[in-house]
């Protein structure tokens, strides 16, 4: 079952407020980084040790994905991430 999805459309994207230190964290433990941006698109896209894995960051457990990013996550099933911890977790590193 996708994580719950907030149908609004038309808002300015912002980025969650933890991604700053999801990015430090996760580029600390050696993995590659880079910020995303578009509908429906996960936050980040990050390699380490030979495997992609987008990620969405969201700041509280209220936060729901938007409805083009739960579609996304009907096919693809990415992490969605609240926290540091949440991120290092997502490849093995914590």
């Amino acid at each position: 079952r996708p994580p719950r999805a907030n149908m609004r459309t038309g808002q300015a994207r912002k980025r969650d407020q933890v991604e700053h230190a999801i990015v430090a964290a996760l580029r600390q433990a050696g993995v590659i980084v880079l910020p995303l941006s578009g509908p429906g698109v996960p936050d980040l896209l990050c390699y380490h040790r030979n495997r992609w894995l987008p990620l969405e960051v969201k700041s509280t457990a209220n936060d729901a994905l938007t409805g083009s990013q739960a579609q996304l996550w009907l096919a693809t099933h990415f992490p969605v991430v609240r926290s540091v911890e949440d991120a290092l977790r997502a490849f093995g590193l914590s």
